[in-house]
């Protein structure tokens, strides 16, 4: 597995929302730089995590079948080398979330600092 698009030469990143609309804009601000997958819970984002390495994990916190913090919790047991790549997006606080290492954003506001959160999260897990 990589965390390369092999059609596109870009680094994956998966946004895991149950909201339509924020998915797509998670891809609009991203796509020029990534290739974006999509998934609508944390139950679809698990099957395609396993087929598919991701440089970074996007994901709502309040989704149907699997939310957010489920989703870190299947990561931590299956493939913890990716947490560190974890960003949980929420609109209400997150004190649980700050204090077990998840990286939060706050989804009313993260659109203008999403792709430098990735930017970064890519650079901090890159290889050297």
């Amino acid at each position: 597995m990589t965390n390369l698009d092999d059609k596109l030469g870009k680094k994956r990143v998966l946004i895991v929302d149950d909201s339509p609309g924020d998915r797509n804009l998670g891809k609009l601000v991203l796509e020029d730089s990534y290739a974006v997958d999509l998934a609508g819970d944390g139950l679809a984002a698990t099957a395609m995590i396993k087929s598919n390495e991701y440089s970074a994990i996007i994901s709502d916190t309040r989704m149907p079948h699997m939310n957010g913090l489920e989703l870190y919790g299947w990561l931590d047991k299956h493939r913890p080398h990716m947490k560190s790549k974890f960003l949980l997006l929420s609109s209400t606080n997150q004190e649980g979330a700050s204090l077990s290492g998840i990286t939060f954003m706050n989804k009313d506001s993260y659109l203008d600092s999403l792709k430098t959160m990735v930017d970064k999260m890519v650079e901090d897990n890159d290889p050297k």
